[in-house]
């Protein structure tokens, strides 16, 4: 099975960018066919035979093609927002600018999920953006070091939920591996975002995330007073460090927080939505707790775009 490495022009379906279809499989060479399989993100491990190779690749065309149609949804979604890159402090940022070239008035910087993307929020974003024209809204979103905010260990959440209170009281209140690491590029990246935009006085902060990063969102707020936070959006959020967050939210007393969780969702349970409610509300937050039928997800799209709409029209 190793002949036909090299000594062969590229075929035309591989030359182009175009995607060789399952017949064309047939005509590439292993050196191809482990190319197209890279390409697809994935690995070549296992694939002993040719035959093997080539189930693989017709994989990796089917994940390259999901990948472009995502991309290509993405791009038409942004279509018509203010959008660019940054890089602030080190961390590659994508920005969505009012679309009326007026002053802000609120930025909302957003962090997302583990071992996710900002892209795949920039399409929400993309859409509060065009509900807030008139109303000098930047959003901000940075994509975390191999995308994550500090590394999750999932398997002992699950533990220490089925152990019994003491067990998941105990796992409550730590403090996760990373989180202080995470607490520094914070104070790092706020400062780096101060000086290459020049917010006013008047600009107010809304720091918004999706489960790890709805963590970092409410962290975030409580660890540095000193940003000018009007509000918190937390979806599929989890709690951590729960004593330090209850003294903290005692110093932003009245803090606007918009929580949204799913009743079904798998990953994040619904009882840990009411734990961080309890919390927010005992502390003196002023909370708006919405659940939705879904999971681990934002809920129906239309509808949580109106509640995040008037949220931030509330606070702005």
């Amino acid at each position: 099975g190793g002949g036909g490495e090299s000594g062969r022009s590229s075929s035309p379906a591989h030359a182009s960018d175009g995607l060789p279809s399952r017949d064309d499989l047939d005509e590439l060479s292993i050196k191809e066919l482990k190319a197209l399989i890279r390409r697809g993100g994935m690995s070549t491990t296992r694939c002993v035979e040719r035959h093997d190779l080539k189930e693989r690749a017709q994989e990796a065309v089917v994940r390259i093609h999901e990948g472009r149609s995502r991309a290509e949804f993405q791009a038409r979604q942004l279509r018509g927002t203010n959008k660019h890159s940054a890089i602030i402090a080190g961390l590659e940022t994508i920005v969505l600018e009012p679309t009326d070239q007026r002053d802000v008035r609120v930025t909302v910087f957003c962090f997302h999920g583990y071992q996710a993307s900002a892209k795949e929020l920039a399409v929400l974003m993309g859409a509060l953006q065009k509900h807030l024209a008139q109303r000098g809204t930047r959003f901000v979103l940075p994509q975390a070091p191999e995308s994550q905010w500090w590394p999750i260990h999932f398997a002992s959440y699950i533990f220490a939920m089925m152990r019994g209170e003491d067990t998941k009281a105990k796992k409550l209140r730590e403090v996760p591996e990373g989180v202080a690491e995470c607490r520094v590029l914070m104070e790092t990246f706020f400062d780096a975002y101060r000086q290459q935009f020049q917010p006013s006085d008047k600009e107010t902060f809304c720091l918004m995330g999706f489960s790890q990063g709805a963590m970092l969102a409410l962290d975030t707020a409580l660890v540095h007073l000193d940003l000018p936070v009007s509000g918190v959006i937390l979806i599929g959020g989890f709690l951590m460090d729960v004593e330090f967050w209850a003294k903290q939210l005692r110093q932003r007393r009245d803090l606007r927080v918009l929580q949204i969780h799913g009743l079904n969702d798998n990953t994040v349970p619904f009882a840990a939505a009411q734990w961080l409610n309890e919390l927010l509300v005992k502390s003196g937050a002023r909370v708006q707790f919405i659940p939705h039928s879904g999971g681990h997800d934002i809920g129906p799209a239309a509808s949580t775009i109106q509640m995040m709409v008037r949220f931030l029209l509330a606070i702005s």
